[in-house]
């Protein structure tokens, strides 16, 4: 989570549920351990494609030829295991060669990686890996290459080659299929800027952020400019309205949470229906059913967006305490 550092986000056993508490060193190597097997499926993906585009690749296979023709479901993760352990393998390789560097560098970034407990990020976290990881790739496909060459027999040959081949064409194949659908499939967005006027774009992902777009809309419109507002989504919240705007408390004890949420003090709490995280919802909505007297729905829920509500409590108008409120 980022209003705190890395260090306190890895030591938790989840960073959106503190409640959890942290981990010790036995289950920190633990999650280390489960990371690192999983591991190569994201380094192929890396010099490749998603887990999720070659499920949605297959999902069109099945469309066009049946499922009988098409790969088994179970195995959609298998090429990307191969991609990364062919990877790896590319990896050590440059070590022997004396890249040494490049291979640290790789280990390195793997193996922070395998700390955080959100496996979920590591596609984002090696993207910026991935010039190195096809050419760890490239380097283990040419020594393979050399190797059937001067080593192998004819038969084995063949196999290494057709395997080798089959991995590219795949990996082609399923990149082109990601490009047509990604292009074919982006969401309308809209946003306005300083003088108001609203500008129309286009985002690869938009799905569930109309609703709470439009919330954000009411909010500048209706806010006083010295209001505060808890949202899961500050940053955002900020830049599309001005208005001061923190974190909910991630706290599971409703009173607690409301004094927390007084002591800011906060004036609007936007209830969201994000998908991508539940934290914002998890921890804000049994605040306002708890306090029904404190809280006013004031927009309510549009199109299955977000929700908002008003602090009406006597301290609702104060200005923001100057020792716990800064701009994100």
């Amino acid at each position: 989570n980022y209003n705190v550092s890395y260090v306190d986000n890895v030591m938790y056993v989840d960073p959106f549920q503190p409640e959890l508490g942290k981990e010790t060193i036995g289950s920190l190597l633990r999650r280390f351990a489960r990371n690192v097997t999983i591991l190569p499926e994201y380094l192929g993906g890396a010099v490749s494609v998603s887990h999720e585009a070659i499920g949605a690749w297959r999902e069109r296979i099945a469309a066009v030829l049946g499922q009988s023709l098409a790969p088994p479901a179970s195995m959609t993760g298998v090429p990307l295991v191969v991609l990364g352990m062919l990877v790896l393998c590319g990896v050590g390789v440059l070590a022997v060669r004396g890249e040494v560097l490049t291979a640290w560098y790789v280990v390195g970034s793997c193996g922070l990686s395998c700390l955080t407990p959100w496996s979920s990020e590591f596609t984002r976290y090696l993207w910026p890996l991935t010039p190195l990881l096809a050419i760890a790739l490239i380097t283990t496909v040419v020594f393979v290459r050399r190797w059937c060459l001067t080593r192998a027999s004819r038969p084995r040959r063949g196999v290494v080659t057709g395997v080798l081949v089959a991995l590219i064409l795949g990996t082609v194949s399923a990149q082109s299929f990601a490009v047509v659908k990604y292009l074919g499939s982006r969401k309308a967005a809209s946003y306005r800027d300083a003088a108001g006027q609203p500008h129309d774009y286009a985002l690869f992902s938009y799905n569930d952020w109309p609703g709470h777009d439009e919330a954000l809309d009411w909010l500048r419109a209706h806010a006083s400019p010295r209001d505060v507002v808890a949202t899961s989504t500050p940053h955002w919240a900020y830049l599309e309205t001005g208005l001061r705007s923190v974190y909910p408390p991630f706290e599971p004890n409703v009173e607690d949470a409301q004094r927390l949420l007084e002591s800011v003090p906060v004036r609007y709490l936007i209830v969201d229906s994000l998908v991508f995280r539940d934290y914002g919802r998890r921890y804000t909505e049994p605040v306002v059913l708890a306090f029904p007297d404190r809280w006013e729905l004031v927009y309510p829920s549009v199109h299955n967006g977000s929700s908002i509500y008003r602090w009406t409590g006597a301290d609702a108008s104060a200005p923001p305490q100057q020792a716990g409120m800064t701009r994100p």
